[in-house]
């Protein structure tokens, strides 16, 4: 194990997740700014003794030319996701006219089968969810406490709730503040996925 000083280890962990955040190397200055505004000397001592113990390595003629050693960080993938249609609270999936896509970061989709809907109308406005917006659903038929899950009801229409075990039935909980709450046993429960994330165009 390497020994390093709180500061040293500071630096490294955020060397470590800006190069995974970004692909490249913060320079020195931005080091230095994230650090309260530490020198540069002190911070060239920094690099140079992580440098010196193995952990990173460099190319002094470059900039951001800073490499974590034994760190496999791979490059952040995205994927063309198809866009099924738009959904409205209580109706049927309109399917969308067109074939449409959307491009999602892989670390939203790894292990997941993932479809994306449009929102129709303000039915999700609690949830920061407005009209329009994308979002990203998981293919699944079941639901953790506190998930916001797309539910089949009355054959073809669907309802989005948030879902609460209790016992042995859920509490269905619409995201429309004042709504009371529906209570399904598991039976009665037909869920097609749940949110996990939410894209928006500016």
């Amino acid at each position: 194990m390497v020994y390093l000083t709180k500061r040293q280890k500071g630096v490294y962990d955020f060397l470590k997740s800006f190069i995974e955040e970004n692909g490249y190397a913060p320079s020195v200055k931005e080091l230095c700014d994230h650090f309260g505004k530490a020198s540069l000397n002190t911070m060239h001592k920094h690099l140079l003794t992580l440098e010196s113990k193995g952990l990173i390595r460099r190319d002094a003629k470059k900039s951001r030319s800073v490499e974590l050693v034994e760190e496999h960080l791979k490059k952040k993938e995205i994927y063309d996701v198809p866009v099924l249609g738009s959904i409205k609270d209580g109706f049927p999936i309109k399917p969308s006219e067109s074939v449409n896509f959307i491009k999602i970061p892989d670390i939203l989709i790894k292990d997941c089968n993932i479809f994306v809907f449009i929102v129709e109308g303000n039915f999700l406005n609690s949830e920061f969810i407005k009209d329009n917006d994308y979002i990203l659903i998981e293919s699944k038929n079941n639901a953790e406490n506190g998930d916001l899950a797309i539910i089949r009801i009355e054959e073809e229409n669907l309802i989005v709730r948030k879902i609460f075990k209790k016992d042995n039935y859920y509490m269905l909980q619409s995201p429309i503040i004042g709504a009371e709450p529906q209570i399904k046993t598991e039976d009665e429960l037909n869920i097609l996925g749940i949110i996990k994330g939410v894209y928006r165009n500016y």
